[in-house]
């Protein structure tokens, strides 16, 4: 059994198999309701390796109105249910455990997240390099198939890139940066300069 004690460990494999184990596990949880786990992350924050667990209640397009947040109790009560469950006992005694909302800025993990956030600014981080770069600040603007692979389309101006979605390592979408007016305004600008 290997024990997680840095974030280096993490690849899309082991990262897509914990997301389904802390989903089975939270299926079982007595208070659920409309929590979802959306994402996790295993990363350093303030100097401490820290794993982080995000929830929600189900994503909106922020066109359609405000999403249902989360209460304090509600995530501290997932926390605890996690904890007693086991479920991080996988991971080195020195880390720190968090459980939360990902707050304005929500998580994007599945296909269908990210068709829920079409036409908004997303910031994206892949796995590995795809054409010399890992970071991507853009407009979601559309979901295509890659071979046999979902892939995003991510747009600013004329530079278009498409990633496929086992590459992503991390994705939010950035709803504090406001909204393109539909997706189809980048597409329009793109068909005029080609």
């Amino acid at each position: 059994m290997t024990v997680f004690s840095h974030p280096s460990q993490l690849n899309p494999l082991n990262h897509r198999g914990f997301l389904t184990l802390i989903r089975e596990r939270l299926g079982s949880f007595p208070e659920k309701g409309q929590i979802q786990v959306r994402d996790w992350d295993f990363s350093t924050v303030e100097g401490v390796f820290t794993v982080q667990v995000f929830l929600d209640k189900g994503l909106q397009h922020p066109k359609l109105g405000r999403m249902k947040g989360l209460l304090l109790d509600e995530c501290a009560a997932v926390h605890h249910y996690l904890m007693e469950k086991g479920v991080f006992q996988d991971f080195g005694d020195e880390l720190s455990f968090e459980v939360g909302s990902a707050g304005i800025n929500p998580r994007l993990r599945e296909v269908s997240d990210f068709e829920t956030m079409l036409g908004c600014w997303v910031s994206v981080e892949t796995w590995e390099r795809i054409e010399n770069r890992r970071k991507y600040v853009m407009i979601l603007d559309g979901i295509e198939t890659n071979g046999n692979e979902p892939a995003i389309r991510l747009c600013e101006g004329t530079n278009c890139y498409v990633v496929p979605v086992s590459s992503v390592r991390r994705a939010e979408a950035l709803l504090d940066r406001g909204l393109l007016d539909g997706s189809k305004k980048a597409s329009k600008k793109r068909v005029k300069n080609a």
